[in-house]
């Protein structure tokens, strides 16, 4: 092997030019230092997924601690976002106050912007920012339906099965 051109035998001697070329060898696809790295990473990889999915499948959607099981909740004020059935299915104000969801456990049903669905159903001369805003701010339920109030005066049935909003009036 040649000394690259500017160097001098003195900075790059021959005892670790062999030393590099014997550590190349070291790493080839055939040797077993190889394939052990490889086995190792598969190993580590297979481990992180395994940890990640174990995390995932206790993690739910909402916050368990926001959710009360009274049948009528003032979203602004009581720091609660939802309310659960008896049989176990929340409805949940989300973090922006215009959409609903309905989750059984972590897997979600539907989920609706009921501010969007409001606004929609409105006489064309009438809009949820003139009638005290667009956010969600009262949740009740009866076992067929949620009711929510938007603003101050508009207020919606959400129909529990499907998330269809009917606008049952503002004033």
């Amino acid at each position: 092997m040649k000394t690259p051109q500017g160097f001098s035998s003195t900075i790059f001697p021959s005892h670790l030019r062999t030393a590099r070329t014997l550590h190349h060898s070291m790493i080839s696809p055939s040797s077993s230092y190889f394939v052990n790295r490889t086995s190792m990473r598969a190993s580590i990889l297979v481990l992180a997924i395994l940890c990640l999915t174990a995390c995932m499948e206790d993690r739910l959607p909402y916050e368990p601690g926001r959710v009360s099981t009274e049948q009528n909740i003032h979203v602004s004020e009581a720091g609660l976002r939802g309310v659960q059935f008896p049989e176990g299915t929340v409805f949940y104000v989300e973090n922006d106050l215009r959409n609903l969801s309905s989750y059984s456990g972590p897997k979600l049903n539907w989920r609706v912007d009921v501010s969007s669905a409001m606004e929609s159903a409105m006489p064309e001369n009438a809009s949820l920012s003139q009638s005290g805003g667009s956010l969600i701010r009262w949740l009740s339920f009866d076992d067929k339906a949620l009711r929510v109030i938007c603003g101050k005066h508009c207020w919606a049935t959400v129909q529990i099965t499907d998330g269809v909003v009917t606008l049952d009036g503002c004033d």
